[in-house]
């Protein structure tokens, strides 16, 4: 799906001159293409779980309810979360053209730093799960801190990578030389704060999903939404003159509450209290 769609962007753009349509349009296809080819793959009967051909279906409703316990949770915050980012970039927007350029740039970039983290925290997810479901904490507990480990030696060679090539990937954006600089800027303290406080603040509430703990964690990105990316971007980027980096900044902040909270949390146990099954 994803080399499909660089190369639809490419031949839109480049070879058709779409402009943004050319984003958009392979985007569509693309996704539409992926969810019939794993729809399919799910309907194999061959497979040990498969969806089966009929519109006559039994629901477990035990079983929705005990999902559904974790997937609103985890949804509610996700909507928030992009919500939150809605309202950030409309203060971002009022520091002109540079300031925006610099702001989706650096957005894009610093994904990269992120995506070990992101990915591996996919599978802990499996991993925690099942040690909960057996009733083995400790195997839990010895999990998170070996997966903890992989995380951050995985964030500190992707932040790594991404700064030595950070000079390269900023000449082909062609940017001015002020974004160029606030990019850069964006960039490498975000890498410092992603090795140091990330896998803390957005490792451990996988832990917690996966152990049954889902609204904790839900609670707490909500507030920190509010009052963080929000509230302190608003009174950084404007009250300090701040610019830009201030809605960066109260990002960073809102990074170290949710580390230490999450940390407290995990240490107290109270997470082993809760059984998703």
């Amino acid at each position: 799906m994803n080399i499909a769609h660089a190369v639809g962007n490419a031949i839109l753009i480049y070879g058709f001159h779409f402009g943004t349509e050319g984003i958009a349009i392979p985007t569509l296809i693309t996704r539409i293409a992926a969810a019939v080819i794993i729809i399919t793959l799910a309907l194999n009967k061959k497979q040990s779980i498969y969806i089966k051909k009929s519109l006559k279906h039994r629901f477990n409703w035990y079983m929705l309810k005990k999902i559904l316990d974790i997937g609103v949770p985890y949804g509610l915050e996700n909507g928030l979360f992009y919500l939150g980012r809605i309202v950030v970039l409309s203060l971002v927007a009022t520091f002109g053209t540079a300031a925006i350029a610099a702001n989706a740039v650096s957005g894009t970039i610093v994904m990269f730093e992120a995506l070990p983290g992101m990915a591996i925290g996919l599978g802990l997810t499996v991993v925690i799960s099942r040690c909960v479901g057996a009733g083995d904490y400790e195997q839990a507990k010895y999990y998170t801190k070996k997966v903890m480990g992989i995380v951050y030696v995985a964030q500190v060679v992707s932040c790594a990578l991404v700064l030595a090539l950070l000079p390269s990937i900023l000449h082909v954006y062609g940017l001015s030389e002020e974004a160029t600089s606030l990019t850069t800027k964006i960039v490498w303290w975000h890498a410092v704060f992603e090795v140091l406080i990330w896998p803390l603040g957005y490792t451990l509430p996988v832990i917690f999903r996966a152990a049954g703990d889902a609204n904790f964690p839900m609670i707490v990105g909500t507030l920190t939404m509010i009052f963080c990316r929000i509230a302190l971007a608003y009174l950084l980027s404007i009250c300090f003159n701040m610019g830009m980096f201030g809605t960066w900044v109260a990002m960073f902040i809102d990074w170290i509450i949710k580390a230490i909270i999450f940390v407290y949390r995990y240490i107290s146990g109270k997470w082993t209290t809760f059984h998703a099954i």
